[in-house]
């Protein structure tokens, strides 16, 4: 068995050995990932040693917190203090963006240095793998973005050097692995080594809850549908996906739609923007909740729009498929064509009327419905069954050892 250093934005919370526990009083770690702290519980249980590196907002910047979990000790956790601003200085340091994260990497690579593992495994291509490959122990480096899509979308000097950071961490990286085939192909521009691809895995306790409560005509007569996006600006895209929505309402004046995530709560910039288009009516803004918060919201959903105009793997549409509840999602979005398979429908998501028309289409035939729920059920079970990706990766971790 190995002892693998996993360093990424992870919360306390997302991990089941820390939540059974009887620790309080943690830092919250960093938000982002639930994804990360379903694959420490997976090799934890496969009986690998697991050391956490993560941020957390909650300690002073350059402090590192430990904590030690488990009845054999097979758990440390590393919280590194992370500073609020991107560049505004607070509380005596500059923001992290103007010297590159150097405070916070720092920090880990001393955390890494101190867990003494037998490899790393870092996920997104910036500050986190940066870390990882100045230490010098054997790495794995996952990619979860490109990172010239993302400055492509979002031209602020904060990006730039998030995409600088990405560029050095990539051309120095020996062994890489990316979330859905289409990433691995966009960022092999940005390196010489191969990329395997290895899908997010689900948490399995989506398992126990239910989406098949709703019947026939509930679904007809009192629809619900669900955006779930963490920021409003134009890559997340979902003004395309509130104008489909209330065309879709004209017609159907019982339906809803519920929005979940940042920049979704009922004073924020989308209640703002939904009030001066006058296009409130059926809207719920929920903003950001917690992880299973969310997915026991999601049981009683019908349909997700996904109007994203890239993602690389986005399980937020593999969790709700899991669930059985259909996506309109971008046929040019990246990594979303992946995810969704035949668990949807794939559309131009800049076009309000392609958005519309697939509402139309999916909840105004019930057998078309019925056919893509169970067909998103299966394609969530199978593809991004927790156990397979475990496996995946311990054949990358043996690859790097080997090497």
């Amino acid at each position: 068995m190995l002892h693998i250093a996993l360093v990424g934005p992870i919360t306390s919370d997302s991990i089941e050995l820390i939540r059974n526990s009887d620790h309080v009083d943690l830092p919250p770690g960093h938000g982002g990932a639930p994804l990360l702290g379903t694959l420490i519980s997976a090799l934890l249980e496969r009986g690998h040693r697991v050391s956490v590196i993560t941020t957390s907002t909650e300690i002073r910047p350059g402090d590192i917190e430990k904590h030690v979990f488990g009845e054999n000790n097979e758990l440390h956790v590393y919280y590194i203090g992370w500073r609020h601003n991107a560049f505004r200085r607070k509380n005596g340091f500059i923001g992290r963006g103007a010297d590159f994260f150097s405070v916070e990497r720092k920090g880990m690579e001393s955390a890494i240095k101190a867990a003494s593992p037998d490899i790393i495994h870092a996920h997104w291509s910036y500050e986190f793998c940066l870390s990882a490959l100045a230490t010098g122990i054997p790495h794995l480096i996952t990619c979860h973005d490109d990172p010239g899509a993302i400055i492509k979308h979002d031209k602020t000097l904060y990006r730039l050097a998030r995409y600088y950071m990405a560029r050095q961490c990539l051309s120095r990286a020996r062994h890489i692995t990316a979330v859905s085939p289409s990433l691995s192909e966009r960022i092999a521009r940005y390196t010489k080594r191969p990329i395997t691809t290895v899908q997010n895995p689900l948490p399995e306790w989506i398992d126990k809850l239910s989406h098949d409560k709703r019947t026939d005509n509930e679904i007809i007569t009192k629809t619900k549908i669900v955006m779930v996006a963490n920021g409003w600006g134009r890559l997340k895209n979902t003004k395309v996906g509130f104008l489909a929505f209330s065309r879709y309402r004209e017609r159907h004046p019982s339906a809803t739609l519920h929005v979940y995530g940042t920049g979704y709560g009922e004073n924020d910039d989308a209640a703002q923007w939904l009030k001066s288009h006058d296009i409130e009516n059926g809207v719920e803004l929920h903003g950001r909740i917690p992880h299973r918060e969310l997915l026991n919201e999601l049981q009683d959903a019908d349909l997700m729009i996904h109007p994203a105009l890239e993602e690389s793997c986005p399980m937020g549409i593999a969790e709700a498929m899991r669930l059985g509840i259909p996506i309109i999602g971008g046929k040019e979005s990246g990594g979303v064509p992946f995810v969704v398979g035949n668990g949807g429908i794939l559309v131009d998501v800049t076009s309000v009327d392609d958005i519309f028309g697939a509402l139309e289409t999916v909840l105004g035939d019930i057998e078309l419905y019925r056919s893509l729920s169970n067909n998103a059920r299966t394609r969530a079970s199978t593809v991004f069954c927790t156990s397979t990706v475990a496996e995946l990766y311990e054949k990358e971790y043996r690859k790097v050892l080997s090497q």
